[in-house]
């Protein structure tokens, strides 16, 4: 039986994706409210952000039927 946030045997290199580079590597979640560390922007980017979102409102203006342009604004 596991420890509560005890890792399986092989520890992180369970998670690995040896030659497939990190894209592929798995993510360890731990319990509680925030299970993955680090998704949220620092609080010094969010005004860049936001500043961006800004930016691209506008250059939609006017734009709207365009989805290829939401779409890659959205992602």
């Amino acid at each position: 039986m596991l420890q509560k946030n005890a890792l399986l045997n092989g520890g992180p290199a369970n998670w690995g994706a040896g030659f497939l580079g990190a894209t592929y590597q798995g993510t360890y979640l731990r319990s509680g409210t925030a299970p993955i560390l680090h998704l949220e922007a620092p609080a010094a980017q969010q005004g860049s952000m936001e500043f961006l979102r800004a930016l691209n409102r506008e250059h939609l203006r006017g734009r709207e039927d365009d989805a290829n342009l939401s779409a890659r604004m959205a992602s």
